[in-house]
């Protein structure tokens, strides 16, 4: 496996998880996730036969790949069949929805205390970019600087906060110099909780994002993180391992969009327009808003809805948006007074 996740990366390794023994096995990433082929000669009725590891015929939900620069483990796993020749070879097929860098516990990531995502337009939306161009006439001259600038902290449980962060070539392959200007949104835990917890909220401020620009805005998780996975971690330092993750399908995708652009993307309105205590009630209560907000967006991520499907879908946001005020409020159902003033 390369030493960063893109589509297209192919390793061969073995596996761990499925038997005892080690497993060879073949890796490749895609547009999907990640595919498996395991090679075999014999029955292959057996290979997920019932073992110390899996306690039934199917593939398990979890598995660790090594091969020479590492080990990942792949999460979501299921079996997508064998294939066998007649004189008795063939190969298993196993899909993983994602595949997270190993780190130094035994542990297939289902639980996290910390995720990092990256999704479009935030860094405009937050004003969290790291760029400043000055240009000098006398000499003439273009003077780039790039630096980080203070998280901001949006409260909320699991904790949100927006951290920029810049990468730069000083040896670029070509004649072009770039700088990479990036904003990535963070959720922290105390405790370890589940995957799923920390991923709704990253998905909320994605449905966030589309509506402030009224365009798909796409989410790439980045990395997680796990406090009982820390390497070498000194007394009073605060930094952390996070583990990269790749999983191409986290949040709304859309295989067919342009790319987000900057200067022609305006956004609604920014963070420094929002109440920040507002904003922090938002986030920390997002089983409440994130289905009207779910609902209104997923037109944007849809080929060919009619303009009346989009008014459609407006309304039945809007009818979950009015709900989820009715219940903050602690509407009980029974009296059409509480309705009214929705």
């Amino acid at each position: 496996m390369s030493a960063r996740f893109s589509s297209g990366n192919e390793s061969v390794g073995h596996l761990e998880g499925i038997d005892p023994h080690l497993t060879p096995a073949f890796l490749r990433l895609d547009d999907e996730g990640a595919e498996l082929l395991i090679p075999a000669v014999g029955d292959f009725g057996t290979l997920f036969r019932k073992n110390e590891v899996a306690e039934s015929t199917s593939a398990p939900t979890s598995l660790r790949f090594r091969d020479t620069r590492g080990e990942v483990v792949l999460g979501g796993c299921r079996d997508l069949g064998t294939t066998v020749s007649t004189i008795g070879t063939g190969s298993t097929r196993i899909r993983a929805d994602r595949v997270v860098r190993a780190g130094e516990v035994e542990t297939d990531y289902g639980y996290v205390d910390g995720m990092s995502t990256e999704i479009d337009g935030l860094a405009t939306w937050s004003g969290m970019t790291t760029i400043k161009t000055i240009i000098e006439k006398d000499p003439l001259a273009v003077v780039i600087r790039a630096q980080n600038r203070e998280a901001i902290d949006l409260g909320g449980r699991p904790a949100v906060t927006i951290k920029s962060s810049f990468t730069h070539n000083p040896m670029p392959k070509t004649s072009e110099h770039s700088i990479t200007d990036t904003a990535t949104l963070r959720t922290r835990s105390d405790a370890l909780i589940d995957w799923k917890e920390h991923a709704a909220v990253h998905h909320m401020y994605q449905d966030l994002m589309c509506l402030v620009y009224g365009q798909p805005c796409i989410a790439r998780i980045a990395a997680v993180k796990r406090e009982d996975d820390q390497p070498f971690v000194k007394p009073g330092d605060s930094r952390r391992t996070w583990r990269e993750v790749y999983e191409p399908t986290f949040g709304r995708t859309l295989r067919q969009s342009e790319p987000f652009d900057r200067i022609k993307s305006r956004p609604l309105f920014r963070y420094a327009d929002t109440d920040p205590a507002q904003l922090t009630s938002w986030t920390t209560e997002w089983n409440l808003w994130s289905r009207p907000t779910w609902i209104a967006v997923t037109t944007m991520f849809q080929s060919g809805t009619t303009i009346e499907a989009r008014l459609l879908q407006m309304g039945v946001a809007l009818e979950a948006l009015g709900y989820a005020i009715w219940k903050l409020g602690g509407g009980s159902g029974q009296t059409g007074s509480s309705r009214t003033r929705v």
